[in-house]
């Protein structure tokens, strides 16, 4: 993903601290809020790396990955490798999953109705099979 790009196309600018936010991003599958304002800690303010968080999910850069936890969880928004999640409310196992058929049929629904998605996510809670 060109990041530069990305956030020019929404009339934003690559400042070197959102680089560096997106870079410690790209190296991760899911991150929590907390592990991106603790590694910035003394080189980015935390609510900078709030707000770059935000214009990352409303850029579409980014998805929140919902999770039991009380902290944030964000992904790269890669369309290439889209998949979504499964948590166990137990041990908080995350698993993945391939989900090509459940979105096309989100995306024909939603155009039946006459509505433009922009984003969406699925996430599943419930009980993995080591804690059933």
């Amino acid at each position: 993903m060109d990041i530069v790009q990305k956030l020019q196309s929404v009339g934003k600018k690559c400042t070197k601290e959102r680089l560096k936010i997106f870079s410690f991003l790209e190296k991760r599958h899911i991150t929590s809020s907390s592990d991106v304002v603790n590694t910035f800690a003394w080189d980015v303010w935390r609510a900078s790396v709030f707000r770059t968080l935000n214009l990352f999910v409303d850029s579409w850069i980014i998805r929140k990955v919902q999770r039991v936890e009380k902290w944030d969880f964000y992904e790269l928004n890669d369309e290439e490798h889209h998949h979504e999640h499964m948590q166990c409310s137990s041990c908080n196992e995350l698993l993945c999953f391939d989900s090509v058929k459940i979105c096309k049929q989100l995306m024909d629904i939603a155009k039946q109705k006459g509505f433009t998605v922009s984003q969406h996510s699925i996430n599943i809670v419930g009980k993995c099979e080591t804690c059933t």
